[in-house]
């Protein structure tokens, strides 16, 4: 379900840029081009879940997904939250061990000069 989402998300970019993103400064941190809400999240999670549960692999789910579309929302809510802890968490290890900066970049960057040794 999970490559399902992911798919979704590489699909529907700047959407996923919406539902990942929690305000304008996360956005400005993150170096992202704010997306405005033109819809409400519920709809886009929506819409993940129906690109996830419509074809799910058990068709017990599927059968349940079509009877009651909303109760899926939440677990999908909760997932993209989890995936957004782990993606934030990878990118402070990434952003404190200097990756992707060059060695002159790096002795610019006072806090980051010790990565040198």
């Amino acid at each position: 379900r999970t490559a399902r989402l992911i798919s979704w998300c590489k699909t529907y970019p700047d959407t996923c840029i919406k539902l990942f993103s929690d305000s304008h400064q996360e956005a400005v941190n993150e170096g992202w081009q704010r997306q405005q809400m033109s819809t409400q999240k519920e709809v886009y999670f929506q819409q993940v879940a129906d690109a996830v549960f419509t074809h799910d692999h058990d068709p017990r789910i599927r059968q349940l997904y079509a009877q009651y579309p909303s109760v899926f929302v939440k677990p999908i809510k909760s997932r993209f939250q989890s995936l957004r802890k782990k993606y934030n968490n990878a990118n402070k290890t990434l952003g404190s061990t200097g990756a992707g900066l060059t060695a002159i970049e790096l002795r610019e960057r006072p806090d980051m000069k010790g990565l040198l040794g």
